[in-house]
């Protein structure tokens, strides 16, 4: 499956935003795939769907380059998602997030 190559200027951290300090990172999107978003992120990968570049960037998202994907790891990534919504509303509905 074909993924676009997205770069993103973003804020690390609140100090960051207030001196304007931005890093660069890469994403993964895959409009085809419930427009599926992978970011590796250190040893850890942020995986999520429904992204739009072009209204969820804050600054500019820039494509540069396009590469293709396996589908396993594609449907790796969207049952992962899926998991996470899933347990994300389980805890909103038992009211732990905010213990």
């Amino acid at each position: 499956m074909k993924a676009k190559i997205i770069q993103e200027e973003i804020y690390a951290n609140g100090p960051d935003f207030v001196q304007g300090i931005t890093q660069s990172i890469k994403r993964l999107f895959v409009e085809e795939a419930e427009r599926l978003t992978i970011t590796p992120d250190n040893n850890e990968v942020l995986v999520w769907i429904g992204f739009n570049p072009l209204t969820d960037c804050p600054n500019p998202c820039q494509v540069i380059g396009e590469v293709e994907v396996p589908d396993e790891l594609v449907e790796k990534a969207l049952a992962l998602a899926h998991a996470q919504a899933e347990f994300s509303g389980l805890l909103d509905g038992a009211h732990l997030m905010n213990f």
